[in-house]
């Protein structure tokens, strides 16, 4: 009976001894599986983080370009008003009444703002805005009726505003928006034309 006891109680060694090594090696892929999606949540999770991150300041890169391109365009109205005077269905104002000292500072104010948001290209043409808003400025103090001077000033400070606007619009992807428009329209328009065809 006891050799029966024994090899029963070594049988059950023997059970238990696989049964608990069944049960470490599961445990211990458990843990290994369970570190794999720590990670991969971490992962997630910082990529979530930069993503949002990058949602932010776009929106916000947006709308200081919008802000400073509602600025230039009120900019714009302004010195339209000393241009191409012969027009009588346009409202003017007289040379001697040009004073660009506020457009000026709005102009400034504006861009300092948000400045953080600006690429360099932007940068640039904005402070070659400027210098030509300060040309004028002197001019404003010096000659302040000479037609000629005001209405060609204005028409290079509109010029400038346009290049500022124009980099605006490329640095937020509005100009390629635009750019594949036509092609857009051209490509339904043959899809079209074929889907008519085969009726």
């Amino acid at each position: 009976m006891s050799a029966e006891l024994d090899a029963a109680l070594a049988g059950g060694a023997i059970a238990f001894g696989g049964t608990l090594l069944t049960l470490i090696v599961t445990n211990m892929y458990s843990s290994a599986q369970a570190k794999k999606q720590m990670k991969f949540q971490m992962r997630e999770r910082e990529l979530q983080s930069k993503e949002t991150f990058m949602n932010n300041s776009y929106e916000r890169r947006l709308e200081a370009y919008s802000k400073l391109f509602t600025n230039l365009s009120q900019s714009e109205r302004y010195f339209l008003l000393f241009v191409d005077s012969s027009n009588e269905l346009k409202d003017h104002l007289d040379p001697g009444q040009f004073n660009p000292f506020s457009i000026r500072d709005k102009l400034m104010d504006a861009f300092n703002e948000d400045a953080l948001w600006f690429t360099k290209d932007t940068e640039k043409a904005f402070e070659e805005l400027l210098s030509v808003c300060n040309k004028g400025c002197s001019l404003a103090m010096s000659l302040p009726e000479n037609n000629d001077l005001v209405e060609g000033l204005c028409k290079t400070m509109l010029s400038e505003i346009e290049k500022v606007k124009a980099l605006l619009k490329e640095d937020v992807g509005l100009t390629y928006i635009e750019e594949y428009k036509d092609k857009w329209k051209y490509e339904t328009t043959l899809q079209e034309v074929g889907a008519t065809k085969d009726y």
